[in-house]
């Protein structure tokens, strides 16, 4: 899977609205991925912030979820002594 930027200008969850996330994410290919960084606050099995921002995502339009979704995501679990953990949204089709 190809790790793509948003745009040139923007490269964080919080540069963007969620609108802007889902028209920038809806012009990705198949198999190219985003990554946004969020802070574990503590606790790296706490993935709430995350889960809401998939929501938030869901709510502004992005086809996003399991199954026949056009975007997945993942959300692995960081390294032991990282203070953050990613959120790897992907284009399936």
């Amino acid at each position: 899977m190809k790790v793509r930027n948003l745009s040139d200008d923007i490269t964080k969850t919080m540069d963007a609205t969620t609108d802007e996330v889902v028209a920038l994410l809806s012009e990705f290919k198949k198999d190219e991925c985003w990554e946004a960084s969020f802070d574990t606050l503590g606790n790296p099995q706490n993935t709430s912030r995350m889960s809401n921002y998939v929501s938030l995502l869901k709510k502004s339009g992005l086809d996003i979820g399991k199954g026949e979704c056009t975007f997945g995501y993942s959300m692995p679990l960081p390294n032991l002594n990282d203070n953050y953990r990613k959120l790897i949204i992907y284009r399936r089709k």
